[in-house]
């Protein structure tokens, strides 16, 4: 530490981005990144057709202010467009479904920031499958080491104020900026931070896009910096950076084990396609309801006893004819429950429209009691879910984990199941073959010379 804190912040996580070479990670941190890679276009895939993605597509086109130069691939529809306008629509399409990766300790969803503007990057200027993986192992763990150094929690969407730094760090890397030029697209970023938890609150579109504008905007501050824009040398510790102004953080937690330990592999791949906040919960409804056999109507009452935080994001009232019915089914702890119990899973086609409002799941969910227990401080876990049976028994279920599997972790089964399932569907659904073999090249990116040329041939 000694020798860190001679430097700025910015300067400590400058030098470290600029001199790290794909030769130095860890291999864990390698492959990790494919796994995440193969998850994040896979749910950005199925989110392609999802509600508000085409209406800001047509937005941006009709924008007339291009990024100029070769255009890039909008993963899961056969399009391209500009540089910046990719990483915004592959964000938010990554983004819809809250199907993402989330590192559960941070809570952060790094990868729907960073790759979508890595990738569009990489493609634009003709980079190497090995420069990609490097830029997004380091932007990863910065955007984590972020969410890991917060003190406490006060609204703020930690995916937006966070990531929009790990990405501009990575995004200068690629530009070969070097040291200094890093160190300016990290004080840019500060005027990039941005992103509460209202939209959740509230259950509306914007949700989706918050992700999108990180990564928009840490794809911008570092083409700032490439042009010779100079930025503040303190963006984070400043009299007016971002842990004297948004978030308090601990410097010490940033940097501890900073180029020795890559949290990328820490970060958990999604078992549903909701809100993590309504992961425990879900999983203790499915294994109430696969352990008793229960029918919907041998139930008469339905508790589910979670925290402040968890409420705060999923515990309002079921309305999606107020809130849209995807962003309502996506973040409702009463839907999750009211799914499970009477489809016995909960799918990515269970947060489609017709299937949250679905007359007799619609109102079981209304009748759901969310209860906050005041001694479970937990943000992701644990929940209870507690049925109260016709027949006078009571059964409760108390998951005290996250379900699913870290990036480092999880069966290769698993995700790939993950991965077809999610590359079937969407704008431009592939066959079973085609994402096969899309697999293979992603388990084998350090060898793609060109990543413009990475969905030729497949």
């Amino acid at each position: 530490m000694s020798e860190q804190t001679a430097s700025t912040l910015s300067q400590t996580l400058a030098r470290h981005v600029s001199a790290t070479a794909f030769d130095a990670l860890p291999a864990q941190a390698v492959a990790a990144a494919k796994r995440l890679i193969l998850d994040t276009m896979a749910v950005a895939w199925a989110g392609s057709d999802a509600t508000g993605i085409e209406a800001v597509k047509n937005t941006l086109a009709s924008s007339g202010q291009p990024s100029g130069g070769p255009a890039c691939t909008l993963w899961g529809t056969g399009e391209t467009a500009p540089m910046q306008e990719a990483a915004f629509l592959n964000s938010a399409a990554a983004a819809a479904l809250d199907f993402d990766s989330l590192h559960l300790e941070a809570l952060v969803h790094s990868q729907v920031v960073t790759l979508p503007a890595l990738w569009a990057l990489a493609e634009h200027f003709h980079l190497s499958g090995k420069q990609l993986l490097t830029a997004l192992v380091l932007a990863d763990d910065i955007n984590c080491r972020l969410g890991l150094s917060a003190q406490g929690h006060d609204g703020w969407f930690f995916t937006s104020i966070f990531g929009v730094f790990g990405a501009a760090s990575a995004s200068a890397k690629l530009l070969g900026l070097g040291e200094a030029g890093i160190a300016h697209a990290l004080g840019a970023a500060l005027f990039q931070v941005s992103g509460t938890q209202q939209s959740m609150q509230e259950k509306s579109l914007t949700k989706r896009f918050m992700a999108a504008f990180a990564a928009k905007g840490g794809l911008f501050c570092a083409l700032l910096a490439r042009a010779g824009v100079t930025a503040p040398a303190m963006p984070f510790e400043g009299k007016f950076g971002l842990f004297t102004l948004y978030q308090q953080c601990d410097p010490a937690v940033l940097l501890d084990g900073l180029g020795a330990r890559y949290e990328n592999s820490r970060i958990t791949i999604k078992k549903y396609p909701s809100c993590g906040c309504s992961h425990a919960l879900t999983e203790a409804a499915l294994l109430l309801v696969e352990r008793h056999d229960i029918r919907p109507a041998d139930v008469a009452v339905i508790r589910v006893r979670i925290s402040e935080f968890m409420n705060r994001m999923v515990g309002g009232e079921f309305d999606p004819q107020r809130n849209g019915a995807q962003v309502t089914g996506q973040f409702s702890a009463q839907y999750a429950v009211a799914c499970v119990l009477f489809r016995r899973r909960f799918a990515l086609e269970d947060i489609q429209p017709a299937n949250v409002t679905e007359q007799d799941v619609a109102a079981c969910a209304r009748s759901v009691r969310v209860e906050i227990d005041p001694d479970n401080t937990g943000q992701i876990a644990p929940a209870e879910v507690i049925f109260e049976m016709r027949s006078g028994r009571r059964l409760s279920e108390k998951v005290e984990f996250f379900p699913g599997g870290t990036s480092g972790q999880i069966a290769q089964s698993t995700l790939h199941d993950k991965v077809y399932d999610c590359m079937r569907q969407g704008i431009q659904p592939w066959s079973r073959d085609r994402i096969g073999r899309f697999i293979d090249r992603v388990q084998g990116l350090e060898a793609v010379c060109d990543m413009a040329d990475l969905f030729k041939d497949l």
